[in-house]
């Protein structure tokens, strides 16, 4: 018996500023091939969309992805509405009314597209108990995980409607586990800095108060004339700190993954864009569990050199592909200091762009003899 639990982490493509417009058009096709591939047939839901961050790279294929399938459950980390105000008003597709409607009220938009469960990850709480994995219920897929402590505050900023109340949870050091597939999700996510002067103008916004800017080409020219000052070209910077890390793999002992050859329980662990140099001590102490199962590392922000810490691969027992995302735009981004590091780890490298495909596929024979396949595609 085959059974298949489909995933999505990120939908987007790179901005290509340096492409001619047909390049562009290139990446676009591209793009849609990919979620062609993946939602066919249309119109068939898939279990899980995780989003990274709503930087523009990481959200603009999302739009097509609705239009094709749905997914039944979205996680993502919660991002106060003035960081989301700031990446509106600096998307180099400044006038996509998807995606502003997106960044102006994440919830609202999913569920008027049909998602049924909206997760919020408000950060990791040092109190949060690991949770056991013993679990029988799908619903407590998002049940068991406690309660965010910044829940009302989120609410306040947010103004969910009353018969649809999204979850707003922590992440837990146990994860949280899908039963009939016996695959384990954990999650990272550093709690968002609101410090600066952004933050002291404008940080009560609500989502209400950001639609209405959003959603008004006029008031979007005089706010950007108004507070230009405060925005920086790169939206955002600070918002890779809280971007969401995912360990995905087995439960138990009696799984063999055949990712590399002859290796046990491997996992994968996306990194999305987040900065190993601030966050790669916190990331060894609450993934310290999962990163000796891990088979494939993400490498954060497309094998970005700022955000890289050679040290971080210390953490990691096992032979493993490393495999950056990178940019249209900095083919070589994977720099000879960043793959000479991986080979002295015994490790291998990959890269990933519109140009490169990279897809692998993670079977579990498990003793009762069913067959669980995963598919991931970056």
């Amino acid at each position: 018996m085959e059974k298949s639990f489909r995933f999505v982490y990120d939908c987007g493509r790179s901005l290509c500023r340096k492409c001619l417009s047909n390049e562009r058009d290139k990446c676009n096709r591209k793009l849609e091939r990919a979620i062609h591939r993946f939602s066919t047939p249309a119109g068939a839901p898939f279990d899980l969309l995780l989003l990274s961050h709503l930087h523009e790279d990481h959200i603009n294929g999302i739009p097509l992805l609705l239009q094709r399938c749905v997914p039944k459950t979205i996680i993502l980390p919660y991002t106060d509405p003035v960081r989301r105000l700031e990446i509106a008003l600096t998307l180099e597709d400044s006038e996509n009314e998807e995606l502003l409607c997106l960044l102006a009220d994440p919830c609202h938009y999913f569920l008027e597209h049909g998602v049924k469960n909206i997760v919020y990850l408000s950060g990791n709480c040092p109190s949060a108990e690991p949770t056991e994995n013993s679990v029988s219920s799908k619903e407590e897929f998002f049940h068991r995980m406690p309660e965010s402590p910044k829940a009302a505050e989120i609410f306040n900023l947010e103004q969910p409607q009353q018969e649809i109340v999204p979850f707003i949870k922590q992440c837990c050091a146990g994860g949280i586990s899908v039963p009939e597939f016996r695959w384990k999700f954990v999650f990272y996510t550093k709690p968002a800095s609101c410090r600066g002067e952004l933050f002291r103008r404008y940080g009560t916004m609500t989502a209400a108060q950001l639609s209405e800017i959003l959603s008004n080409p006029q008031k979007r020219a005089a706010f950007r004339e108004e507070s230009g000052d405060l925005f920086a070209r790169r939206a955002g910077r600070p918002t890779d700190a809280c971007s969401l890390v995912v360990y995905h793999g087995p439960m138990f002992d009696n799984q063999q993954l055949s990712l590399l050859p002859g290796g046990k329980k491997y996992g994968t662990l996306l990194t999305g864009d987040i900065d190993l140099n601030v966050c790669g001590p916190e990331l060894h102490r609450y993934f310290w569990m999962e990163l000796g199962h891990t088979g494939l590392l993400q490498l954060p922000c497309h094998g970005a050199v700022s955000h890289w810490n050679e040290t971080f691969l210390d953490n990691f027992s096992n032979p493993m592909v490393c495999l950056a995302s990178t940019h249209q735009d900095y083919p070589d981004r994977l720099d000879g200091k960043m793959r000479g590091a991986i080979r002295r780890a015994g490790m291998l490298y990959a890269r990933a762009d519109q140009n490169n495909s990279f897809t692998y596929h993670v079977r579990a024979y498990l003793k009762t003899a069913n067959l669980i396949l995963d598919r991931l595609e970056l």
